[in-house]
């Protein structure tokens, strides 16, 4: 049932546990799905520094022939992740799937190659924005913008010598930015 040196949990709900045995009973028709930051990688102060634990890919590899699919869910560009993670070429990742800004992009190792539709000009007209609306909501140092290519933007405060302050003063005006142009604002860690 499972790795004596490696006990799995036990999960703490019922639903949890119906959830573990169907796994375990059939472990080929289960899809494993998981975030890239936070999970496969740490999060760190500087997100373009953030790369895969050196163990990510052999587990993977380890674990992909024994499931129906893996895939990988990130806020970041799925080309972006699949770098960071070492994905390409990977030996048993062969049908790995990487969902780009939380599913508006889809890499998979088959074709290599990123889909998605075309972006929401929304997401350009939050951007340009962006900028005077955080100097406006009184941006601390440590606050930054984390470029995301055209489908999304980030502003980050996890630099700030008080990281949940300047995110609860912006809340508001992100909000209210965002709203006009039918995006929404996604907190992050």
């Amino acid at each position: 049932m499972g790795n004596p040196a490696h006990p799995l949990p036990t999960p703490s709900t019922q639903a949890g546990r119906e959830g573990l045995a169907a796994l375990l009973a059939r472990p080929d028709r289960a899809v494993v799905a998981l975030d890239f930051d936070g999970t496969l990688a740490d999060i760190v102060p500087d997100p373009e520094q953030s790369r895969a634990h050196p163990d990510v890919v052999p587990a993977l590899s380890a674990l992909a022939p024994r499931v129906a699919a893996v895939a990988v869910i990130t806020g970041r560009p799925a080309d972006t992740a699949v770098r960071y993670g070492g994905f390409v070429g990977a030996r048993g990742l062969d049908h790995l799937v990487v969902l780009g800004h939380y599913g508006a992009e889809r890499w998979d190792a088959v074709t290599a190659a990123v889909h998605a539709p075309d972006p929401d000009p929304g997401v350009a007209a939050v951007r340009a924005e962006l900028p005077a609306v955080l100097a406006e909501a009184g941006a601390d140092s440590g606050t930054w913008i984390e470029e995301k290519g055209d489908r999304a933007g980030a502003g980050h405060t996890r630099r700030a010598a008080d990281p949940p302050a300047p995110f609860e003063a912006q809340r508001a005006p992100l909000d209210d930015l965002a709203a006009p142009h039918r995006q929404i604002v996604e907190p992050g860690r």
